[in-house]
């Protein structure tokens, strides 16, 4: 089949599959963090990217029947959510076209890193875990998911 097509957002706040890290879409695309998934909350996206849809079907939802197609990352194929194709009751006629993506299948990436840094000096690329080089030829890499008092936390490597 070969290599997937990957493309990956350019900007401060960015959210990833949890399990391969590929961008799944960007924070400002956000319309609403007020929905419910099959895993516990869910926000709904204006659009994502890396992502296939499956087939379509119709499902009963809290909001009413929809006719939705689940959302896979194109890397590692995991389910991160679906898409809304068409909503049956008007009111909910707003959600066609957009997208649920799952928090428990995200991971919110870029925005504490250059946070952290930023206020010592430094600036980083937009992701979750860096490496940059200080002038006393030390290698520190940056780990959010597990911080220390300060915010920050070395590896040294020599």
């Amino acid at each position: 089949m070969g290599r997937p097509f990957m493309q990956y957002l350019d900007c401060p706040r960015v959210y990833s599959c949890a399990n391969c890290r590929a961008h799944a879409a960007d924070h400002d695309d956000i319309i609403s963090k007020a929905f419910q998934g099959r895993h516990g909350r869910a926000y709904l996206f204006n659009k994502v990217l890396n992502v296939t849809l499956g087939p379509k079907e119709e499902r009963l939802l809290i909001t009413g029947l929809h006719t939705v197609a689940d959302i896979y990352c194109t890397c590692c194929n995991a389910v991160l959510g679906w898409k809304y194709e068409q909503a049956f009751d008007e009111s909910q006629k707003y959600k066609e076209g957009k997208f649920i993506v799952e928090k428990a299948k995200v991971m919110k990436v870029g925005t504490t890193a250059q946070c952290r840094f930023a206020d010592v000096g430094w600036q980083l690329p937009s992701t979750d875990s860096c490496s940059i080089t200080l002038p006393l030829r030390l290698s520190v890499r940056w780990f959010d998911e597990h911080p220390t008092k300060d915010g920050l936390q070395a590896q040294i490597k020599t």
